[in-house]
């Protein structure tokens, strides 16, 4: 649907511009490039959180899977940007955050997006910290560091915040 969804809006608006938010597909590659022969502008694949917690945000995911998911799309022919968002407050380091940032930058992202961690509701995990403003700017200097095009942290930044301005 996804794919369909991409098509159908260039036909319907040819000089639209498209950010796909796209699951790691249970590691199906068939379905990633389907996705992909769509020519959507951005691929955005989130993995919302450091390794050491991965497992218990997103118990049926896989750290690994995911950094595999965004490196198919930058190797793929196809020019398409490669974005990945993730959260903070979960009880990660900053060494951790750096690692993470690293693991994608060697993986082909070349957006991030980092935003403080908010518990939708009592099911979710707790919030461990609330990160300050200034926090989110040495993030965004730390990520320049490690290579990104574009960064965009704050509290509440989302995986698609702004992101018409964040491709332009």
């Amino acid at each position: 649907h996804i794919a369909e969804t991409i098509k159908k809006l260039k036909k319907k608006i040819p000089n639209i511009r498209i950010e796909a938010l796209i699951p790691d597909f249970n590691g199906n590659f068939d379905a990633l490039e389907y996705v992909l022969e769509s020519k959507p502008d951005v691929i955005n694949h989130n993995i919302e959180t450091v390794r050491s917690v991965f497992q218990k945000i997103r118990p049926e995911a896989n750290y690994e899977l995911s950094l595999e998911v965004l490196k198919h799309v930058a190797d793929s022919s196809l020019d398409i940007v490669v974005k990945s968002g993730f959260m903070v407050g979960l009880g990660e380091t900053e060494a951790q955050i750096i690692t993470l940032m690293e693991d994608l930058k060697k993986n082909k992202v070349s957006i991030i997006t980092i935003g403080q961690y908010l518990q939708p509701s009592p099911k979710q995990v707790q919030v461990k910290e609330f990160i300050a403003p200034s926090q989110f700017k040495r993030y965004r200097l730390i990520g320049k560091k490690v290579g990104f095009k574009k960064i965009v942290a704050g509290t509440f930044v989302r995986s698609s915040y702004k992101a018409n301005e964040i491709i332009t």
